[in-house]
């Protein structure tokens, strides 16, 4: 019965995902989104090769996780009570 706590606020709308499909616009991820998928599709096409993706894949994730931690360290600081849910589509 652990478990009712998380079923009551799953539905919540979660500002962590919201950040993120933000951060993931951002001029710097999609940059390093483009090259990713750029990468997986040089490496797909090919039978054998030693490439893979892994450092374009951490530079995405790194420029997305600068952006989320950036984003929730000024939410929390500055508006600890105030949630804007009016982006919800």
């Amino acid at each position: 019965g652990r478990g009712n706590l998380r079923g009551a606020l799953g539905d919540v709308w979660d500002p962590l995902e919201s950040i993120r499909e933000k951060c993931e616009q951002t001029e710097h991820c999609v940059h390093a989104r483009q090259r990713l998928e750029a990468c997986e599709a040089r490496v797909g096409s090919r039978s054998e090769t030693t490439e893979d993706c892994t450092e374009e894949l951490f530079d995405f994730l790194h420029a997305r996780d600068h952006c989320v931690r950036t984003h929730t360290h000024s939410h929390t600081q500055t508006h600890p009570h105030t949630h804007t849910h009016t982006q919800r589509v």
